[in-house]
């Protein structure tokens, strides 16, 4: 289920799925370019690439196959 929350000037979003997972030696190259598209049909380069242009970051945590993955999407609020 998604998570949202927010402080220290960002927001951050948590998103999870109990799916296929990921070996933790090809957790590094989960962000790139067409990894995650060979593997599970969802290219997830452009993602962080759109999430670094925001100024903001995105990680990925996996206990291994078939143990689901999650993600965290750290973006800076706006100012004003």
């Amino acid at each position: 289920m998604p998570s949202l929350g927010a402080g220290d000037g960002r927001v951050c979003v948590l998103l999870a799925h109990d799916g296929r997972g990921c070996r933790p030696q090809d957790l590094p190259r989960v962000f790139s370019q067409g990894f995650m598209e060979r593997q599970i049909g969802f290219d997830l380069h452009f993602c962080a690439i759109a999430i670094e242009e925001m100024e903001g970051r995105l990680e990925v945590h996996s206990d291994g196959e078939n143990q689901g993955m999650q993600f965290e999407i750290l973006l800076p609020t706006a100012e004003g």
